[in-house]
């Protein structure tokens, strides 16, 4: 579907610290980091994508800067507005008004010169 994908790895290598939800509350343990390199390397170079690997916050950043270089196109954008004619609400009574005073000017109660 031409899609490129930009895989990242994110987490050092060894193991990291995570938080449990225990009985007594959460706690942190040391977890192995298991993060399939090959498999997401695979997945970006099918695609036309690259696989980055992002060890710390700075690196991710860094990262995103380079997928946002990596990714410039041209973005056409259409608007459409829903338009509703409200002046009849104002142009009716108006009208009205207007006959209104041209019945009466010609009655008893017409404009002395």
């Amino acid at each position: 579907m031409g899609v490129r994908v930009y895989a990242i790895g994110v987490g050092t290598d060894g193991q990291a610290p995570y938080v449990f939800q225990t009985p007594y509350g959460p706690q942190r343990q040391l977890v192995d980091v298991d993060i399939d390199d090959e498999t997401l390397r695979a997945v970006a170079e099918r695609t036309g994508g690259k696989y980055f690997r992002a060890t710390d916050v700075v690196a991710l950043e860094s990262i995103y800067a380079e997928i946002g270089r990596l990714e410039t196109s041209v973005i056409t954008e259409q608007t459409y507005a829903d338009i509703t004619e409200r002046y009849l609400w104002f142009l009716a009574p108006a009208l009205v008004l207007l006959l209104l005073e041209r019945l009466l000017a010609s009655t008893y109660l017409r404009r002395l010169p």
